[in-house]
Formats: C-alpha cells, sequence, structure tokens
C-alpha cells in the first residue's frame, strides 16, 4: 500500500467510514473500493476537495467509487478472517449459532432487544454484515420474524442473554460473565475486553476496561 493510499484511508477512517464495509483494499491487485456511504462521508467533510475529479484521475483499477456485490463479499470476507485470527476462533459462525438456538427460546420482546443488540452492535463495531449472514442461515417464516424484530421499537424487553452469547462465541467462558436479572449481568475484565472487540453500543466499555485497571499510585499491601 502506497503512503498516498494509507493517508486517504486515514481520511476516510477520521471521517466515520468502516472498514472493511465502507472501503477495502486489494494487496494482490494494488487496488481500492468504496461505498457511496464512504464517498459521501469524504464530501460532507472535506468539501475543499474535488473527489470527483480525485477519483477520475486514479488509475480504472484503482478506484472504485461503487461497491459491487463481488467486492462487497470480499470485504466482509476479510473483516470476518481479521476478527477470527484476533479472537482466536471462528466468531461469526459460532455467534449465529448462538443466535439461531436463543431465538428458538425467547418471546418476542426479549427476543427484540436480544437480536438488535446482536446485530446492530457487531454490525458497528466489525463492519461485519452480520444480518445477511444470519438470514442466510434461516428458513423463510424465520427470516420474517427475524425482520421484524429488528424494526422492532416499541415491545422491548431487556435481557442480559446477547452479552453472554458475543462473550461465548468471542472465545470467552462461562467463568467471564454472571447474568443476573433483565439486563443486568456482571463481566469479569476478560469478559469487558472479548465484548469490546465485538459490540459497540449505548455503554462505554472501554471506559469499564479503565475502571478495572489499578490506579497508578496504588501500592499492594
Amino acid at each position: 500500500m502506497r503512503k498516498a493510499e494509507f493517508e486517504l484511508f486515514q481520511l476516510m477512517v477520521d471521517a466515520g467510514a468502516v472498514p472493511g464495509r465502507d472501503f477495502a483494499f486489494d494487496e494482490e491487485k494494488q487496488a481500492y473500493w468504496l461505498s457511496d456511504r464512504c464517498y459521501e462521508l469524504l464530501q460532507t467533510n472535506y468539501p475543499a476537495q474535488d473527489w470527483q475529479q480525485t477519483f477520475s484521475e486514479a488509475a480504472p483499477e484503482s478506484a472504485q467509487p461503487l461497491v459491487d456485490e463481488e467486492v462487497e463479499l470480499k470485504s466482509a470476507q476479510q473483516a470476518i478472517a481479521l476478527l477470527n485470527q484476533h479472537l482466536g476462533v471462528d466468531f461469526v459462525e459460532r455467534i449465529i449459532r448462538y443466535t439461531c438456538d436463543r431465538l428458538k427460546f425467547l418471546a418476542n420482546e426479549q427476543a427484540a432487544w436480544y437480536l438488535q443488540q446482536i446485530v446492530y452492535g457487531v454490525e458497528q463495531r466489525t463492519g461485519i454484515p452480520l444480518y445477511e449472514l444470519l438470514k442466510a442461515q434461516l428458513d423463510l417464516s424465520t427470516q420474517a420474524r427475524v425482520e421484524w424484530l429488528l424494526r422492532e421499537q416499541q415491545a422491548l424487553t431487556p435481557c442480559s442473554e446477547w452479552m453472554a452469547d458475543l462473550i461465548l462465541a468471542a472465545g470467552g467462558s462461562l467463568q467471564d460473565f454472571e447474568l443476573i436479572q433483565g439486563e443486568e449481568a456482571l463481566l469479569s475484565e476478560r469478559g469487558i475486553r472479548l465484548l469490546a472487540a465485538v459490540w459497540m453500543g449505548d455503554c462505554d466499555l472501554y471506559a469499564e476496561i479503565a475502571r478495572h485497571q489499578p490506579q497508578a499510585d496504588e501500592q499492594p499491601e
């Protein structure tokens, strides 16, 4: 990857683009791609730059403003491979399996909360299109239920099972969490770190990690 491309990708990240979802780099072909969303983010955050001219002057095989299905699939595969390598487990396969099993037993109010935390939280944190990957494993009736649950905004009952399944899917164990009641749970420091690696939402997990760190002025007794 050339310095100019590295600097361009840094601008994309600073603008809010997600690597693997909004843009990707093919080392073999030395080419990069960006989504419509990424292009719009660049235009919004750096309006002084003529991005249309920037990309039109690039070599045809070097940059593509639009991402086709093949590129999206390759970007998703790259994101999955990187995450799996980081965690040391096949996270996507595991969380899809846990989610399918969990949905069989949760009532709709809890299932909606559970599913929205899993799908939206993982996609926001990793850029992996979890919804599409999950949907590919479901029959038509279950697909319809999942789509309805993801849209539900009224009948939601908070639960903590989503944290347990994400931690287990990320390589954690039963010792890394304790479900209490409703959406309350006790997580080990390792459990928090694993959750932070695969999920992003309203809770600042990195602040929780910092709370577990010993203070510099603390002395062992």
